[in-house]
């Protein structure tokens, strides 16, 4: 928090040794959300909002190049996991985890809406997804949330009638913080 608001993500992608932001290659799907990496201070505010802590698996779903991962594994301990569905970019995530040597932290290749979510409990997603494919995402999120709480961080926006989700206070207008809520 020492670094000026202007200079935080520069300053952490300095210290990850993560390069300018990838252009989207072929691999990209027709329709799916270009790559833009989340701003760091909508991170700080994710950790300490949700809030992470090292009893925690932290699961990132448009993972990028890793830079939520890598920072939330440093800042609290908890393990990460990215998905993420370009080869190119999951190459360069799990190559930074590698130099950085954070075994704790992990990435798949793989269609979010698709692929099984790895287990976790706590789940960020950065408008990673057109409405369709969040749609068929949050649906694997309620079943992961039928068996145990989860928390699900959305930045950038709000998600709207999903009645197993309740929004709690957020410490920043960009970020939504919803719990998990099943009556059995």
């Amino acid at each position: 928090m020492d670094v000026p608001f202007g200079d935080r993500d520069a300053w952490v992608d300095a210290l990850l040794s993560l390069d300018a932001p990838p252009a989207d290659g072929l691999d990209l799907p027709r329709g799916a959300v270009p790559y833009v990496p989340c701003g760091v201070d909508a991170i700080i505010h994710t950790v300490a909002s949700a809030p992470v802590t090292d009893n925690d698996v932290f699961v990132d779903l448009g993972a990028g190049v890793g830079r939520v991962c890598l920072l939330v594994h440093l800042m609290t301990g908890a393990r990460a996991i990215g998905v993420e569905i370009q080869p190119r970019l999951v190459d360069e995530a799990r190559a930074h985890a590698k130099a950085l040597a954070l075994p704790g932290v992990t990435f798949h290749c793989a269609d979010a809406a698709l692929m099984s979510i790895p287990e976790g409990s706590i789940f960020f997603i950065y408008a990673s997804f057109p409405l369709v494919v969040l749609k068929q995402v949050l649906l694997r999120l309620r079943d992961i949330a039928s068996s145990k709480p989860i928390i699900v961080c959305a930045v950038g926006f709000d998600i709207h009638d999903e009645p197993w989700l309740t929004a709690r206070e957020s410490s920043s207008v960009e970020l939504a913080i919803y719990d998990s809520s099943f009556t059995r």
